[in-house]
C-alpha cells in the first residue's frame, strides 16, 4: 500500500526472473530507495554470524524477518561503527552480545553497545577479558536505572498522517508523560551512542544523564516537525524522523502501535538547515 504502482510492477517482474538488464538496474534502484532487502541479502547474515564466531548459538536457530533485517544493519557495509572496528573486536562484541541477549534484537543492541563502549576510550588498553568485564559492569550499572524510562505511547490505531502521530504524542506529553525507550537493551545502546554514558558515572549521575537525554528528546518532539517517514519491510512498523534546526529524533511505531524513541542526537553541521 505504501509503494507506487510502477515499483510494484518492477518487484513482480524481478520475482518472475524475466527482468531485462535495464529493468534489473531499475529494480536495484527501487529496492535501495525503498530500503527493501532481497532473500539473498537476508540470507547473507548467516555468513556474517559465522565470521563473528557465533553462528551456532541457539539464539539464532529460529529467526523471523525482523531478526534478519536487524542483523543485516550490523553488516560492515551498512554500519560505519562496525566497519571502523577491527575484526577481532567485532568477534569480542559478538561473544559479549550472545552472553547478554535473549533475543536477536537484543543481540544487535548489545553488539553495538560493546563496540561503542570499547571505542570510547574507557578501556582501550584492556585485554579482551578486561574489555568484556568493563562493558558488563557498565551495562549492569546502567540497566536498573532505565526500567522507569520505558514509558511509551500506545496508539489506538496506526497513524494515517504524520500530524496524527505528532498530535497523539503532544497529548501524551500534556499529561506529564514522555516517549521513552522500547526496552533496556535499546536504552543501553542509545545512552552510550548519544547520551554521554561512559560507564564511570555514579548512580545519581547516570539518572541525570538518562533524564537529560529523554528530556531533550521529548522537548524536540514538542516543537519539531517530521521530515521523513517510511514503512518497515515487515509491512507493519513505521519510522519517523523529527527535526528542529539543530537536533534529530528517530521514532518507531511498532506493529502493536506502540511509539518509542530509537535515537536522539545533534544534526551534523552540514545537515543543519540554514536560517
Amino acid at each position: 500500500m505504501s509503494l507506487e504502482t510502477d515499483t510494484l510492477r518492477l518487484l513482480a517482474l524481478g520475482e518472475s526472473g524475466d527482468a531485462s538488464e535495464h529493468d534489473a538496474a531499475r529494480l536495484r534502484h527501487a529496492l535501495q530507495t525503498n530500503q527493501l532487502l532481497t532473500n539473498d541479502q537476508l540470507a547473507s547474515t548467516d555468513g556474517f554470524l559465522a565470521l563473528l564466531g557465533v553462528g551456532p548459538a541457539s539464539l539464532f536457530k529460529l529467526q523471523d524477518l525482523n531478526d534478519r533485517l536487524a542483523l543485516f544493519t550490523l553488516m560492515p557495509s551498512r554500519n560505519a561503527a562496525v566497519a571502523a572496528a577491527e575484526p577481532a573486536l567485532r568477534a569480542e562484541a559478538a561473544a559479549f552480545a550472545v552472553q547478554q541477549a535473549r533475543t536477536v534484537a537484543q543481540f544487535c543492541d548489545y553488539y553495538q553497545f560493546f563496540l561503542l563502549f570499547a571505542g570510547s576510550g574507557t578501556a582501550p588498553e584492556a585485554d579482551p577479558a578486561g574489555r568484556a568485564q568493563k562493558a558488563e559492569a557498565a551495562l549492569y550499572h546502567l540497566l536498573p536505572l532505565t526500567f522507569g524510562r520505558l514509558d511509551s505511547l500506545q496508539l489506538s490505531a496506526s497513524p494515517l498522517q504524520s500530524q496524527d502521530l505528532m498530535s497523539a504524542i503532544r497529548q501524551w506529553q500534556a499529561g506529564g508523560r514522555s516517549v521513552g525507550f522500547p526496552n533496556v537493551s535499546q536504552a543501553a545502546l542509545q545512552m552510550v551512542a548519544h547520551g554521554g554514558y561512559r560507564g564511570e558515572e555514579s548512580g545519581a549521575a547516570i539518572v541525570r544523564l538518562v533524564d537529560d537525554y529523554l528530556g531533550q528528546a521529548n522537548a524536540l518532539l514538542m516543537k519539531g516537525r517530521i521530515t521523513a517517514q517510511s514503512m518497515g519491510q515487515d509491512g507493519a512498523s513505521l519510522r519517523y524522523t523529527v527535526e528542529d534546526a539543530t537536533h534529530q529524533a528517530q521514532l518507531e511505531v511498532s506493529p502493536e502501535r506502540v511509539v518509542y524513541l530509537r535515537a536522539y542526537a545533534r544534526l551534523a553541521p552540514a545537515a543543519q538547515p540554514e536560517d
